[in-house]
């Protein structure tokens, strides 16, 4: 494993959970930094499920990582606004407004969960607006 990769999986914990996203609209991304021989890969999500301990947390900066050398398959295979089971580790300091993790795994991209689908539907309602002066 490269230097780069060690080092930014170092901000990560050791132990790999098993939790279920619901992902945002436009919810993956990847950016590279001049020096950086490896794209950060970055998936946007609104809530998550903990499968062991069935615990539900909403949260609309959920941040999932990873270091990759091609993001091809990720933009193909991770769809927006859709329920994704991943293998994941927490971010050991979290002292911001992101919950981050590293993803690890990817164990199924259309994960059916009743509860977490309640969030989907509501958060792809369509929302509308009307002013009176215009």
């Amino acid at each position: 494993m490269s230097k780069e990769i060690e080092n930014f999986n170092s901000n990560f914990d050791d132990e790999i959970l098993d939790m279920a996203f619901v992902l945002k609209e436009s919810c993956l991304g990847a950016s590279k930094a001049n020096k950086d021989k490896y794209y950060t890969l970055y998936i946007h999500a609104i809530a998550l499920k903990n499968i062991a301990s069935n615990e539900i947390i909403e949260n609309d900066n959920i941040l999932i990582q990873k270091k990759v050398k091609e993001t091809k398959e990720y933009f193909q295979m991770i769809k927006s606004k859709s329920i994704a089971r991943l293998k994941v580790k927490k971010e050991k300091n979290t002292h911001d407004l992101y919950m981050r993790f590293l993803l690890e795994d990817i164990i199924d991209t259309n994960y059916k969960d009743n509860d977490l689908n309640i969030i989907l539907e509501k958060y792809s309602k369509p929302v509308y607006y009307k002013d009176e002066e215009l």
